[in-house]
């Protein structure tokens, strides 16, 4: 669980969702470690996903690197406060400050509920194809 007041900044953006793909993960896990682990999207996306990039204050960046260096390769919740974001497939101890997780719920609205005590710090990027 991260606490909002350890968030520095949380971008906010859309992912394609190809026919082809089993799951929104399927396309997280193309995007963070490579075309060769996912078979290759149809050209044309079918909708979109969200997925969130957390920038945490360097007070708690050592913290989250330890817990990341002792769950290498683990899938855990990702909560805000008591609120569920999503799941992290991966975690990577070299990644400094910064969580990247694909959202679980794909409702604009819900996400904006979501991250509303975060509203100052929220940057609403959009779709990217």
């Amino acid at each position: 669980m991260i606490a909002l007041e350890e968030i520095e900044t949380a971008e906010v953006s859309q992912k394609p969702i190809y026919a082809d793909a089993q799951s929104a993960s399927d396309h997280a896990i193309r995007e963070v470690f490579g075309k060769g682990l996912a078979k290759e999207p149809s050209t044309r996306p079918i909708g979109y996903y969200y997925v969130l990039t957390f920038t945490l204050r360097n007070r708690v960046v050592k913290q989250f690197g330890g817990f990341a260096s002792q769950n290498v390769r683990q899938k855990f919740v990702l909560r805000l406060d008591d609120r569920h974001v999503g799941y992290v497939f991966w975690l990577d101890p070299s990644a400094g400050n910064v969580i990247t997780v694909p959202v679980s719920d794909h409702d604009e609205s819900a996400l904006r509920r979501l991250l509303s005590p975060l509203t100052s710090r929220v940057i609403w990027k959009g779709r990217s194809d």
